[in-house]
């Protein structure tokens, strides 16, 4: 290097200026300044040094130099000895900047740099670098616009009073390795540029955006320590932008917040304590969210007003909401593994959203709460939630293959219409499905265990069909509504069916219960082809104009009790029962073609009037038939083996043939 004396610098300077402009092929020189240069004569030497590539800081005394506010208008290294510091303070008030670069090719090193509205500046040079320096109480650190090849590492920069980096309509950034902390707005601000490198900063305690990233194309924001800021990264109006390996924690507000942008790569972060939500995302296309860690948020992972969303292996603990997906489409939300959530997975207002090969255990409201249509529950696992699945509002859901287990209320609810729930496993909760609406086909579901009631339908034209239920402590299937269609069901537990209702067909199912094997109360019931086994009573019916038809039953107490009127018991089969085949109260009720054998009291037992009991076959009872009542019709019964009488009538104008 070359040094200079103060008392030098006049009498040379011009000698020194005329060869460089004279001289052709002058040796590339580094020049040095020391704390006795004022910023005037700086300044002239940059600008009249023809053959200067280096300006060096030299720390001759304290190392402080005042007032410096430098234009850079030649491609140079500008750097400094170890404990300089460039203080543009002037009486509290901020200097304008400290270096002004007006050139391209340049590079700035090793600063401490304090007291500037802009420390370091540049607008539209290319080829920067600006490195392991200092920035502290400066309003704006760096502040670069309309560059490329733009390079800044390993800078320090604390307590500025604006943006700590500020990066505008620039091309080919990497800003990797800075510490930055305490800027009262964002830390790292990045506007309408092109290949951004955030990688490996560290972004402590700022009012506003730790990496805020709006209107930028094709960038990386990656390995970066965020926290204790108001938001942690916040990406806007960008594309082809990829979030990873980040750790981002105790931020205000969110962990990452995406809005208005498409081909967003959200991966491999940590997000921890960030107090609204970890990750957040607002009417954006085409973006990926995997394999992320989110604990202690209040939202997990939220999704807002976008569309073709992935979410895929992420771990969520302890949040509100672990999964969001709010008033969104064709969203997938798959392979996730949820923790001690208040709400798992929520589907708010949103239309054919898939949710396959989750885990999700321990959350305090739903597992899996739905609110829209046509959205796919495929394969995944709930255990110890207070709902397992609950479709809130919504058609045309199809919630198929999950295993649900240990929940605390329902492992499967629906309040709405015309959706499926299909080949579930539901195992120990209280109640295995609760349908509350119209029109919806509950089929192939196996429900073992349930602490009270396998399945209770409260609504109408429903089908259930081909279910395996058993080991339930109250009802196998509850029915309390009109025009459900059961059918084909494996029903094992205390009470096999309770339909409470009119118009319900109830038919091929097979039960086998320690009390009743079906209850009905209600009209218009069709009972066919059901084969049931009871410790207590078979079918037990209170109502009017139902209909049996060739069911089999074999019961501890009574096979058929009957209580109504225009019923028809036609072609059933009662055998081996404790008490009666078919016990009738009521009138104008049809018996026909009944097979009653082996039943310990009567075969039939009647009281009431007007009923019609024809072409049974009584074979075996201690008693065949006991009818209590007038103008009954007894005709073309067969009875044989019976122990005791035939017929026992007792009433009036019963006619007996």
């Amino acid at each position: 290097m070359i040094f200079y004396n103060k008392s030098l610098i006049v009498s040379i300077l011009s000698f020194l200026l005329f060869f460089a402009f004279s001289l052709s092929g002058v040796s590339a020189v580094s020049y040095s300044v020391d704390e006795s240069w004022d910023n005037w004569m700086i300044q002239e030497l940059v600008d009249n040094s023809n053959d200067i590539t280096g300006l060096h800081f030299s720390m001759a005394g304290t190392g402080l130099y005042k007032g410096v506010i430098l234009d850079i208008g030649r491609a140079i290294s500008v750097t400094c000895d170890l404990g300089v510091m460039v203080d543009g303070f002037d009486d509290g008030d901020y200097g304008i900047f400290a270096f002004n670069i007006m050139s391209d090719n340049v590079s700035i090193s090793g600063f401490d740099l304090r007291g500037y509205s802009f420390a370091i500046m540049s607008s539209e040079f290319d080829n920067i670098k600006i490195t392991n320096n200092v920035f502290n109480n400066n309003s704006y650190g760096i502040h670069v616009d309309n560059a490329n090849n733009l390079y800044i590492s390993n800078n320090k920069v604390i307590n500025c009073e604006s943006v700590g980096i500020d990066v505008d309509s620039s091309k080919d950034v990497i800003i990797s390795n800075n510490t930055l902390e305490n800027s009262s707005q964002n830390s790292i601000s990045v506007y309408s540029s092109d290949n951004v490198s955030l990688v490996n900063n560290s972004v402590r305690n700022n009012e506003e955006t730790g990496i805020y990233l709006t209107s930028s194309s094709n960038s990386i924001i990656k390995d970066n320590d965020i926290k204790n800021n108001n938001n942690g990264i916040v990406v806007e109006d960008s594309n082809n932008v990829s979030i990873s390996n980040n750790s981002i924690q105790d931020n205000l507000q969110t962990g990452i917040k995406v809005d208005s942008s498409t081909n967003v790569f959200i991966s491999k972060n940590i997000l921890k304590k960030n107090s609204d939500s970890g990750i957040e995302l607002y009417y954006s296309n085409g973006v990926n969210i995997n394999d992320n860690q989110v604990e202690n948020s209040q939202k997990g992972i939220y999704i807002g007003s976008s569309d073709k969303i992935s979410i895929n292996n992420n771990r969520i603990k302890n949040t509100d909401e672990g999964i969001t997906v709010d008033s969104s489409n064709s969203a997938s939300v798959n392979n996730n593994f949820f923790d001690k959530n208040d709400l798992g997975i929520n589907i708010d207002y949103s239309n054919n959203v898939k949710v396959n090969n989750n885990s999700i255990k321990n959350s305090k409201n739903s597992g899996i709460a739905i609110t829209g249509n046509n959205n796919k529950i495929l394969k995944n696992i709930l255990d110890n939630n207070y709902i397992g699945i609950n479709i809130y509002e919504g058609n045309k859901n199809n919630i198929k293959e999950n295993t649900v287990y240990n929940s605390k209320t329902y492992g499967i609810m629906t309040n709405d219409d015309s959706n499926i729930i299909t080949k579930n496993s539901l195992l120990n909760n209280k109640i295995g499905i609760l349908t509350s609406g119209d029109r919806n086909k509950i089929e192939y579901n196996g429900i073992i265990n349930s602490q009270k009631t396998g399945m209770i339908i409260k609504g109408n034209k429903n089908n259930i069909n081909y279910n395996n239920i058993k080991g339930n402590q109250e009802y196998g299937i509850k029915s309390e509504g009109n025009n459900n269609t059961l059918l084909n069901n494996s029903i094992n537990g205390k009470t096999g069916i309770y339909s409470y209702g009119k118009g319900n067909k109830i038919q091929n199912s097979n039960i086998t219960a320690k009390n009743y094997g079906i209850k009905i109360k209600g009209k218009e019931n069709i009972l066919t082809k059901n084969i049931i086994k009871s410790n207590a009573i078979g079918i037990d019916i209170n109502g009017d104009k139902n209909r049996l038809r060739n069911n089999k039953i074999k019961s501890k107490i009574n096979g058929i009790i009957i209580k109504g009127k225009y019923n028809e018991i036609i072609k059933n089969t009662a055998n081996n029962n404790k008490y009666h085949g078919i016990e009738l109260r009521g009138k104008q009720n049809l018996l026909a073609k009944n097979t009653l054998n082996n039943n310990k009291c009567h075969g039939i037992k009647s009281n009431g009037n007007l009923n019609i009991i024809i072409l049974n076959k009584l074979t075996k009872n201690k008693k065949a038939m006991v009818v209590i009542g007038n103008k009954n019709i007894i005709m073309k019964n067969k009875l044989s083996k019976n122990k005791l009488k035939g017929i026992s009538i007792k009433g009036s104008k019963n006619i007996i043939k």
